[in-house]
């Protein structure tokens, strides 16, 4: 499966030195070291604490790992929305009333 993102967020990634392979993939050209803890709109916090040095985006604060390329942030943004709406049952959820 192809995922897409618009042509602004690519120019936007255009320190990228991987060819945008996660446009193929869904995934960095390094899964094991690019697995998502959580994120926001502008970069991920990644599991691995390991420091990649090959990757323009990533950067090291507290001794955690921060990807901010505009690229794999849009495309963890549309894995999570995926993953909304497949788990979307059509009922309403009780967590939405504060009784």
């Amino acid at each position: 499966m192809g995922y897409y993102v618009s042509s602004l967020v690519m120019l936007q990634s255009s320190k990228c030195s991987s060819a945008f392979a996660c446009l193929k993939t869904g995934e960095c050209v390094n899964p094991a070291h690019c697995q998502v803890e959580e994120g926001n709109n502008t970069m991920v916090l990644l599991k691995n604490r390991e420091p990649l040095a090959s990757c323009s985006y990533r950067f090291e604060a507290d001794g955690w790992q921060f990807c901010t390329c505009p690229t794999f942030v849009a495309l963890h943004q549309q894995k999570q929305d995926m993953r909304r709406a497949s788990s979307y049952t059509g009922r309403p959820s009780l967590e939405m009333y504060n009784y």
